[in-house]
């Protein structure tokens, strides 16, 4: 599937267009339409299958009634006194008495021949010709039949108290079964007949007496020609009616469907192939417009761009959104352009501020000396320290710094602190080895310090302390700042959050869900009269992008 996307992506959209509006519908529907032939085919298999049934049991239904009426004839004709008077006599039938018979049995006028014999098969009386092969003592019926002379034959035995008496034969021509047998006008090609146990022509249509039909497979070849064979036992007999249609013929309604949904096949491709043209040249031509926009846009102004595009669909919408994007995107490029302008004019005005921190750095720096000259130790150093806070801030742009620069910045800020409060608080810093090199965001620490000194510890207040505790935490590095001050209530801070002394803790917890995101966080813990931990969740770096 992967293969076949990259194919058609080697190819323009028209391409692709044309091959999805016209060959894939065009394909899918002869495929459809091969299946319907398919199974319309076998439907009229089947219903060939189905008509050879119907007409082998109507034949079976007509031959059962004609040979039960002529072996009830014959029963008939073996209970005639007259046949008895002339075994008894000895003496031929008259002419006379065969004409009786006649008057009494109407259907012995469709025979062919009438014979009858003695006990010692000595024959009394014979009109017409009787071509059986031998006379048999049975009280039942036996047939027999003449191909060649196209004949059949009914004899039986004439008997008295259990005792043959005699014989009568009775001949009859094979049309005497026309009608059963007869081809319809419209199935001339449906051949019907009567076969023996062994599959030997008995009667039906002369063309198949040279053939042998044991066989009953579905089809079968005869002199070059398929048939399509259906057999059904005669109801009594040991006879097999057959029942033949030409494949030829069968299949004249299978080619001339074929040839019908041909036909349309042509008609539903045309108009498809008309809808799919309007369809494609619907879609294609607006985003052909839309293409061209782009390269004119690309190649020009970007208001050069526009796309006309007067439809209702989802290319107008989407014509109409590139329209709005190039403006935007015009605007945009006015906006850039001014900005670009008032940063050239800003980084002028830096270039002229940095004579300040300059000037800045030499006062401070003037400053320290004048109190190592007035041997003022303190003031040295809390102006040192301004100094390396100073530098830090305003000429360091760095935002990260090590945890021991950071610890650097603390402690400067504590002597400055110390200079106003003297000695009110000690400092403690408990940092484990090995994390002196990880690195966190600048001035992290130093709000939750000044935090701490303004507003934790007592004027009056002894033994007053700040820890400063720095170690490493399965994949954190945690930062714990406490101190024993005043403490202080939760839920009241919470209450007054807006003010200003909270604006150092608030900016602390946006830096850190800014630049380190969940799940690093800060947690203030305090107790009023007992004091405040503030500690810090943060991630183990030792570059502004490694993580370790």
């Amino acid at each position: 599937m992967k293969r076949f996307q990259k194919i058609l992506r080697s190819i323009g959209i028209r391409q692709r267009m044309q091959f999805g509006f016209l060959l894939l519908p065009l394909l899918m529907m002869l495929i459809v339409l091969f299946v319907y032939y398919q199974m319309s085919s076998d439907m009229i298999l089947e219903k060939n299958a189905k008509d050879l049934s119907q007409s082998l049991e109507i034949a079976q239904a007509a031959l059962y009634h004609k040979t039960s009426q002529m072996e009830q004839t014959m029963q008939d004709v073996l209970q005639e006194e007259i046949l008895y008077d002339c075994l008894v006599a000895q003496e031929p039938m008259s002419r006379e008495d065969i004409k009786e018979l006649e008057r009494k049995h109407s259907a012995l006028l469709e025979r062919n021949a009438f014979s009858f014999f003695d006990e010692q098969k000595r024959l009394l009386y014979q009109d017409g010709k009787y071509y059986a092969e031998d006379l048999h003592d049975e009280e039942k019926v036996h047939w027999s039949f003449d191909t060649e002379h196209k004949q059949i034959s009914l004899s039986s035995a004439l008997k008295r108290n259990g005792k043959v008496l005699g014989y009568i034969c009775i001949g009859y021509n094979e049309d005497v079964f026309h009608n059963m047998f007869q081809k319809e006008e419209k199935n001339e090609e449906r051949l019907l007949f009567l076969c023996d146990e062994q599959g030997n022509y008995l009667l039906g249509d002369d063309a198949m007496r040279n053939y042998n039909f044991s066989s009953n497979k579905d089809k079968i070849k005869l002199d070059n020609t398929m048939y399509y064979q259906k057999q059904l036992k005669a109801k009594d007999f040991n006879w097999n009616l057959v029942a033949l249609a030409q494949e030829e013929y069968v299949m004249k309604d299978v080619q001339s469907f074929r040839n019908m949904l041909f036909l349309n096949v042509l008609v539903v491709i045309l108009v498809e192939s008309i809808f799919s043209m309007m369809i494609y040249k619907s879609i294609y031509d607006p985003t052909h417009n839309l293409v061209v926009s782009m390269r004119k846009a690309k190649e020009s102004n970007f208001r050069h761009g526009f796309v006309e595009d007067h439809g209702n669909d989802e290319l107008h919408e989407l014509s109409e959104n590139f329209n709005e994007l190039l403006v935007k995107a015009d605007d945009l490029l006015e906006k850039v352009k001014s900005e670009q302008e008032q940063t050239r004019q800003t980084q002028i005005q830096l270039l002229q501020a940095q004579i300040n921190p300059h000037f800045l750095f030499n006062t401070l720096n003037t400053l320290r000396y004048l109190a190592i000259l007035n041997e003022d130790a303190p003031v040295s150093e809390g102006i040192s320290a301004l100094s390396r806070l100073l530098r830090n801030t305003i000429v360091d742009k760095q935002e990260y710094v090590s945890i021991a620069e950071e610890i650097h910045n603390v402690q400067d800020y504590i002597v400055i602190q110390k200079l106003r409060y003297g000695d009110l608080f000690e400092t403690e810093y408990i940092v484990d080895k090995g994390v002196e090199d990880y690195r966190i965001l600048k001035f992290l620490l130093q709000p939750i310090v000044e935090n701490s000194i303004l507003h934790a510890f007592r004027e009056d207040g002894l033994h007053q302390k700040l820890t400063l505790r720095i170690y490493k935490k399965e994949n954190c590095l945690m930062v714990v700042i406490g101190d024993n001050g005043k403490g202080f209530s939760i839920e009241k801070q919470m209450e007054k959050r807006s003010r200003l002394s909270n604006i150092g803790i608030k900016n602390i917890q946006e830096r850190i869900s800014l630049m380190y995101g969940k799940p690093y966080d800060m947690k203030i813990e305090s107790e009023e009269g007992k004091g405040t931990m503030v500690t810090l969740c943060l991630p183990l770096k030792k570059g502004v992008d490694e993580d370790v």
